[in-house]
């Protein structure tokens, strides 16, 4: 059973990473971005969203949605548009690696050289700030359907990280 939440096509559409996609390291970053980042927002909820990931009731939360609280409109980009982010965060790191019998080394095109390391902590440093806002609607998408969600909860429970995320950067 494949409880990914979004598939290397799916990322891709969501982050211009160029027209030849590395399928595996792309997965692997979305296998560390689900069960790390997106776990860390979600805490015991994660759960529920992956086992529920083919309901109807979860597709707005998973696709992004127009959404109302006390008359007033919102919008949430959705889990996907958000677990996206954290993978392109992780992306940043592995994108110009291989792993070798010899060790770890760059890629080298022919007509290119990588970018330099700092402006790729730079990009993931961003992406990581986008994502905390956007967590931020989709918090208040999952607060505004708590007879849906009923395993989300914030305030009452320390261990879940919405408001305040924590993050860590690796350098």
């Amino acid at each position: 059973m494949n409880n990914q939440l979004i598939t290397v096509q799916e990322f891709a559409s969501f982050r211009d990473i160029g027209k030849k996609l590395d399928e595996a390291k792309i997965n692997e970053c979305i296998k560390q971005a689900q069960s790390t980042d997106l776990f860390d927002v979600l805490n015991d909820f994660f759960f529920d969203l992956v086992e529920n990931k083919d309901s109807i009731q979860y597709q707005d939360l998973l696709s992004g949605s127009t959404f109302s609280v006390n008359n007033q409109s919102f919008s949430q980009a959705g889990i996907k548009s958000l677990l996206a982010d954290y993978t392109y965060n992780r992306y940043m790191y592995s994108i110009n690696t291989n792993f070798t019998p010899f060790g770890a080394t760059q890629k080298y095109g022919q007509d290119s050289q990588p970018v330099d390391r700092n402006l790729l902590k730079d990009i993931a440093k961003q992406t990581q700030v986008d994502a905390d806002i956007k967590f931020k609607m989709i918090d208040k998408y999952l607060k505004s359907n708590s007879s849906i969600f009923t395993r989300y909860q914030t305030g009452n429970n320390p261990d879940i990280n919405t408001g305040s995320v924590r993050y860590s950067i690796i350098k």
